[in-house]
This record gives C-alpha cells, structure tokens and sequence, in this order.
C-alpha cells in the first residue's frame, strides 16, 4: 500500500483496490496492512512491472542514485544513473488512512469516489 510521509508524525496510507471492489474491502485491507495481517514490501524488494492497480516498478534515469516514489505529472530526469522507480497513478477511488507514525493509531480514514484528475504535464 503506497505511503506517504509526512514531517509531523503523522503519514498517509493509500490503499488502492481493483475495478468493482467495494471501499470497505478496500480500506479493510488497508488496515491489515497496518495491524500486521498482510506483510507490506519497501519499493526494493518489488518485482518489475505492473504491480497492481495503479502500481508500476521499472528502471529509470535520474540525476541520483536513490531510488524514490514518482507521480505522474512530475519532470522526468535526464542523468547518468539507473535506478529502480515505483510509479503510482491513482485513475480510480481510493481510500486514505492518517497514521500516527509512533502509536500506528489510524486519526482519520476515508474513501474518494470521484478523485479529481491531475493535468499531466506535457513535456512528459
């Protein structure tokens, strides 16, 4: 489940479910992740190709040699080193999980039904 950091203790857990899955199985899997019914894997330990819904994990160039999470819409880098990218582009309803980072109590759950689309940019 894709996860975003946050710098005030608190990160946000995006769980993504396929076509014709219902938002509770969605954000129930979501929380299993979080009380250790399904063991999480870091970007690292992913396989190549497409993962899952909106998930994607290929080589890519970039002006470092850190591996890190890219949403569409971003500049691609032109640079000298490989790395390994995990893309994700959330095109579906998603639920979001607010995590406090230290205790893992969920402070607020929920579920977008009509995520609003992103322009992309066009040099990508």
């Amino acid at each position: 489940m894709p996860r975003a950091l946050g710098d005030t203790g608190v990160d946000v857990h995006l769980p993504l479910g396929e076509d014709g899955v219902a938002p509770g199985a969605v954000l129930a899997a979501g929380l299993g992740v979080l009380d250790g019914s399904y063991r999480p894997a870091s970007g690292d330990a992913l396989p190549l190709g497409r993962l899952g819904p909106g998930l994607r994990v290929e080589y890519a160039r970039s002006t470092t040699r850190e591996s890190r999470l890219w949403v569409p819409g971003g500049c691609a880098p032109r640079a000298p080193y490989r790395i390994r990218r995990v893309s994700l582009e959330v095109d579906r309803p998603f639920g979001f999980l607010a995590v406090h980072r230290t205790s893992r109590l969920v402070l607020s759950a929920g579920w977008v039904a009509d995520p609003v689309e992103y322009p992309r940019d066009a040099a990508y």
